[in-house]
Formats: structure tokens, C-alpha cells, sequence
């Protein structure tokens, strides 16, 4: 159990708002809310809300993504092999990889204007297919693949020259701050790039989640791979006020330097002249270059934030925040040059790394590395005003080994404790919190049950077992009964021969199930068979036939690192979202289908859905990360929490648009 002396108070709470593809009037209005200028109780009609308060809480297009999602992933299960050959070879993933450049290209599952998902199921790196069928299929196609990456191999290495000149250009402008920016100063300057000289430019590509669809028998980059958000129309973002970049502000600051022992005082989110209403800020003091809002994210660890280099799309419109790299004073251009693209499933980003101070409210990290956005596409980045990403996962996902944000946290010993945790709402998108440093017991009910990070590359821990009614479907205590079809593991091995069947049967079946917590993923997720069981047990019906004899409790039971069994039951008014109106309204179960990488797996994700009933704690304990754990407590819900998160945060921004 977590006692109080082991958590401790948190040393600073950012308030997120719950980005959930509503748009910007349905956000506006709950931030009006929020800040009391429309009252509670009116009557005033919210825009694009859920309709239906007594089951899950999801926006009407979370619902209608999730039910076309439904309805293609059971379609897909009913067509022939050779049908699902060709749709595998179409979106799974080509990966080639050039030494000298370090170039990596890769196709993916993208989404029409409509938001509809071009491919029915997805893979928790790739988002891919994962129909049951699907991965007998990539046996078959392993062949066309392999010739498409050698193809890609030639496409690639003329891309990178190109990409390198490009990036020669872009880094020279980069470099034109000031002495301490200089090009002269790109060999010894501070940065987490690894490998190549500084007159070496790397052009690196990824797509959701980073991962690369390889066979067991195919080439693993995961050296220089890494793990972006997915920006989908289904799940949520959380977003939150983040500063970024240093400058001197004040009387008599002529002849002082970054490095003088100054007071750093953060500025009002909206106010860019300056100014404050205190003594103190007349004197020569440190504050941020600008404010933006990030999206925070346990399921992926780089950073990307909207800057000055962006001059069309979404990041130049005027009313959006960017980050200024000229008028910052501690911003140093990366020794090992680097352009990062990402594609996000809805949007794409791209630009070059750098390094520069962060802070969140009074807690400063320096010398971050992440990459400064210069181009950015895609309806998501429209939709809402958020202009960055913080990833909170471990640094093995890390782009070209940079240190993530979190890990310099623990290196600088910026806080007392090495922890983070997450409050989120079950109705009001704009009552969540990111708590640092320790945790408010007013947000939780009992105890923090602690649970052992079991793979520091996703926030995962051992799962014992997962429940549908009193019927265990998955878990270590289903694996005791013999082997599990979680996913396309098992359906692989039908192929081989009786011996090595046998043997990769073994495998699997000794392979621990996982549960991974992920503030990216809104819902619950199972691999390809589970998901298919999941989903014959709990139907999509009419929400006046959901019972409890049709929609029976489903439990996850997870082992504590004191050794005790805990069970975290979800109610059919937990995990069921309904769509449409009264009378006519649909429920469907708040599952997708994803499948874990077979290195990290098997596994299901637990996501926003879980963590509106429960506070997660995410603690680095010493920071080695092997010593990680994971701390659960039922979260408490009502008008308490939320006064006590508007007396804590009264300091903080608003989200709504000056």
C-alpha cells in the first residue's frame, strides 16, 4: 500500500482540459462553465455533448468512430485469407533502414476527411489490420514486404542526400541566434543526438505508436524507432499549459547571464508584454519566451512543440501560441542535426530537434531536447488549440536517444519525489489534473495500491487475469489453463510444423499477460481473439435491453507489489456508451481491438475509460527504471473535487481563446 510518507503532497497540479473532437464550441462552453460564466444548472444547451449521463461520458463522434470501428473489425473477420493477404500487404509496415542516414520510411493506416479508419483494426505500434485471420495473412506477404523495403532502401537513401541539404539550410538559419547558437558551436553543443558528427543530418519517419509490423524472422530497428501520440478522432487529448524557452526581463539586466543565480518568474498565459503586478518583477529576473498548450501523454516519451519555424497551417494561425527559438536565450541547436517527421493518424508534424529550458508552473527543466515544429497538417491540429506534445513514458522509445522530459526531471532533481499522477473526470471536460511530485488525497478515496512495472517501455504491469461475468478470458490465471489465442501469436504457429508449433505454443503461453496504462488511448483494448470473444459476450444492443444478465461486471485483477490480488471491477454503465436518442439510443462496449507488439506483449491497454474510475500515480521511485511502479486508487467524483481543483488552479490559464 502507498502510505503518505511514500507519495507525499504534490508540489504543483496543472488543471488539463479533455480534448474529445466535440470541437471548439463544445470546449468554449465547458471552459465558460469552468470559469462560471454560465451557471451550472442552465439550462443552455451544451454543443456536441453525450446525451445520455448514465453511461460512459464520450463525445458524439468518439461514439460514431468507435462504432464504425466496431463494424469493421467484425466485417473484417468474415472475409478469405487471400482477401485479408492483400489488405495486410497494404497497410502493414515497410521499414528500411539505411546506416549512413539514418532513414527511416513507413506506410500507415491513415484516415479519410471523414475520419473514417482505412484499415479495420489496428496494431498498438502500427495500427495495422489484426483481424484473427490477418496474421496468418503476413506469413504470405513477408515475401512482397522484404522486396518493398530493398525498393524503399534505394527510394530512401536519395531522399536523405536531399533532406540533408535541406536540413543544412534550415540549421544554419537555427544556429543564427546569438554566439552561444552559432554554428561554430554545433560540435560542442549540449544535446542527446546520438552517433553521427554534426555535420551529419538524419531525416527519421514514424507513424502511430512507432512500431514497425516486423516479422520474428525480419530486421528490428528499434534502436531508432520511437513512439508518437495518436491523434485519433477516438480517443481524447488531454491538454495543459506548458512554458518553454528563457529570457531576461527586468530593470538592470545589462551584463547578467542566463547562468547568474536570477529568480525565474512566470508571466499570465495571455499577457505577451510582461508585465506583473508584483515588486519583484521589476527587478532583473528570468521568465518563459511563451506559453503553449501541450498534450500530455504516457504512451509516448519525445516532445514537440509549435514554433516560429512554421509559417502555413494550423501552427501559423494568428490566435495559436508558438514558440520563438530567436528570443530565447538558453535554445541551442542540437550537436547531431535532426529533422523528425511523425504522422499521427489524423495530422502529421514535422521539423528539426533543439534544446531549451522547460517549465511547468515554478519547476524548471533545462536543456530538454524535443523538436520544433515547422510543418503541420491534418483536421486534429485544426479542431482544437493545442500546440505541443510532452510524452511521459520511458526513455527506450526515445527519439535518436534523446533523454525524455521526465528522466531530466529525475537527473536535475527538480522534484522531491519522482512522480506524476492523473486525475480524470468522468462528465466535466474541463476538471482533470496532472499532479507532480506527489499526489492530493482529496482527489481519491482509501489507499494508493502500488503495482511493479513489469516492462519500462510502456507503463505496464502483470495482469492476472481479466474477467467477463465469473468467466476468466485472460490473464496469467487463464494462461496456468493452457495457451491463449490473445492475438495472432497462436494463429501464427497453426502453420508451422507439429515440433515448432509445440515449441512457439510454449512460448507464447509463458509470455505474461500485460495490462499498459495510457493516457493517449481513451479505450479499453484487446488483441485479436480476445477482442472477438469480448465482443460476442458484450454486443452492441438497443441501451434499454443492457442488464446485468446481458452485460455482466468485467474485472481486471492485478497483483500488488505487496503480493496481494486486487480487483478493479467495471459496472455495464461503465463500460458501455451510448449513441442516439432516447429510446432509439445504441450502446456499444467501449473496446477496440489493438494488437501489443509481440516483444511487449501479449497485452490489453487500459486508458481513459479505467482511468476516470481510478487516480493513477506513475512513479519513477529512484528513477532507475526498473524500480518503477504503477498506484491505483479509486478516484472520488462530484462538486468537492472539483472546488478543491478550482481553489488549487485559480492561477492558472483558462482554455479559452483571447
Amino acid at each position: 500500500q502507498g502510505s503518505w510518507e511514500s507519495i507525499g503532497p504534490a508540489e504543483f497540479v496543472t488543471r488539463l482540459h479533455r480534448h474529445d473532437h466535440s470541437g471548439m464550441a463544445a470546449m468554449m462552453d465547458a471552459e465558460e462553465r469552468w470559469e462560471g460564466r454560465v451557471d451550472a444548472s442552465s439550462d443552455r444547451k451544451r454543443p456536441d455533448r453525450p446525451l445520455h449521463d448514465s453511461f460512459v461520458q464520450l463525445s458524439m463522434p468518439q461514439v460514431s468512430a468507435l462504432q464504425r470501428h466496431h463494424r469493421k473489425t467484425a466485417s473484417l473477420a468474415e472475409v478469405s485469407i487471400d482477401a485479408l493477404a492483400e489488405i495486410s500487404s497494404s497497410i502493414s509496415i515497410s521499414t528500411s533502414a539505411n546506416a549512413a542516414d539514418a532513414t527511416f520510411e513507413s506506410t500507415h493506416t491513415s484516415e479519410d476527411a471523414n475520419g473514417n479508419s482505412n484499415a479495420a483494426a489496428t496494431d498498438y505500434d502500427s495500427y495495422r489490420s489484426a483481424a484473427a485471420a490477418a496474421d496468418l495473412a503476413h506469413a504470405r506477404a513477408a515475401a512482397a514486404s522484404k522486396k518493398r523495403r530493398l525498393q524503399a532502401s534505394t527510394a530512401a537513401a536519395g531522399a536523405a542526400r536531399s533532406a540533408q541539404q535541406r536540413q543544412a539550410r534550415r540549421m544554419r538559419r537555427l544556429g543564427s541566434v546569438n554566439s552561444l547558437n552559432s554554428l561554430d558551436n554545433l560540435g560542442s553543443s549540449s544535446s542527446s543526438g546520438s552517433g553521427s558528427s554534426a555535420a551529419q543530418t538524419s531525416s527519421v519517419e514514424a507513424t502511430d505508436r512507432g512500431g514497425t509490423g516486423l516479422e520474428e524472422d525480419e530486421e528490428d530497428p528499434s534502436e531508432s524507432e520511437f513512439v508518437s501520440t495518436p491523434l485519433l478522432r477516438m480517443s481524447s487529448q488531454y491538454v495543459g499549459p506548458v512554458s518553454v524557452g528563457t529570457r531576461l526581463v527586468g530593470e538592470n539586466c545589462g551584463g547578467k547571464t542566463m547562468n547568474s543565480s536570477l529568480v525565474y518568474l512566470s508571466r499570465g498565459f495571455d499577457d505577451e508584454s510582461g508585465h506583473h503586478n508584483n515588486d519583484a518583477s521589476k527587478t532583473c529576473h528570468k521568465e518563459e519566451q511563451t506559453h503553449v498548450r501541450a498534450v500530455f501523454d504516457t504512451g509516448s516519451t519525445n516532445i514537440w512543440i509549435a514554433s516560429d519555424l512554421c509559417k502555413s497551417g494550423p501552427c501559423s494561425h494568428p490566435e495559436r501560441k508558438r514558440y520563438n527559438h530567436l528570443e530565447s536565450s538558453t535554445y541551442k541547436p542540437p550537436s547531431h542535426l535532426s529533422t523528425l517527421h511523425i504522422t499521427f493518424g489524423t495530422g502529421e508534424v514535422s521539423g528539426p530537434q533543439g534544446t531549451d529550458d522547460f517549465h511547468i508552473g515554478p519547476l524548471t527543466v533545462q536543456e530538454q531536447t524535443f523538436g520544433l515544429i515547422e510543418t503541420e497538417q491534418g483536421e486534429v491540429f485544426e479542431e482544437v488549440p493545442f500546440e505541443g506534445i510532452v510524452g511521459l513514458a520511458f526513455p527506450q522509445m526515445a527519439a535518436n536517444n534523446a533523454k525524455p522530459f521526465f528522466d531530466n526531471i529525475i537527473n536535475q532533481k527538480t522534484l522531491k519525489k519522482n512522480q506524476f499522477a492523473f486525475y480524470f473526470s468522468p462528465t466535466n471536460p474541463a476538471a482533470n489534473a496532472l499532479f507532480w511530485g506527489g499526489v492530493d488525497p482529496q482527489f481519491y478515496e482509501g489507499d494508493v495500491t502500488h503495482f511493479r512495472v513489469t516492462d519500462p517501455y510502456y507503463w505496464s504491469v502483470d495482469l492476472d487475469a481479466f474477467k467477463v461475468g465469473e468467466k476468466i478470458l485472460f490473464g496469467k490465471a487463464a494462461s496456468e489453463e493452457g495457451p491463449q489465442e490473445h492475438g495472432g501469436a497462436l494463429a501464427e504457429v497453426g502453420l508451422q510444423s507439429t515440433k515448432r508449433r509445440k515449441t512457439q505454443e510454449k512460448a507464447v503461453s509463458d509470455r505474461v499477460p500485460r495490462a499498459i496504462f495510457d493516457t493517449g488511448t481513451t479505450f479499453f483494448t484487446a488483441e485479436t481473439a480476445l477482442y472477438h470473444k469480448v465482443m460476442s459476450m458484450l454486443p452492441t444492443v438497443s441501451c434499454s435491453a443492457v442488464t446485468k444478465e446481458s452485460h455482466p461486471d468485467i474485472t481486471f485483477t492485478l497483483k500488488s507489489t505487496s503480493g496481494d490480488s486486487h480487483d478493479f471491477v467495471f459496472g455495464n454503465r461503465q463500460y458501455m456508451a451510448a449513441d442516439g436518442a432516447d429510446g432509439q439510443a445504441r450502446c456499444s462496449p467501449t473496446f477496440m481491438l489493438i494488437n501489443i507488439p509481440k516483444k511487449h506483449g501479449p497485452g490489453m491497454v487500459l486508458g481513459e475509460v479505467f482511468m476516470r474510475k481510478y487516480f493513477a500515480l506513475f512513479n519513477r521511485a529512484d528513477g532507475d527504471t526498473s524500480t518503477a511502479t504503477l498506484g491505483l486508487a479509486l478516484a472520488k467524483q462530484g462538486s468537492q473535487v472539483e472546488d478543491r481543483l478550482k481553489a488549487i488552479t485559480a492561477s492558472q490559464p483558462s482554455f479559452i481563446m483571447k
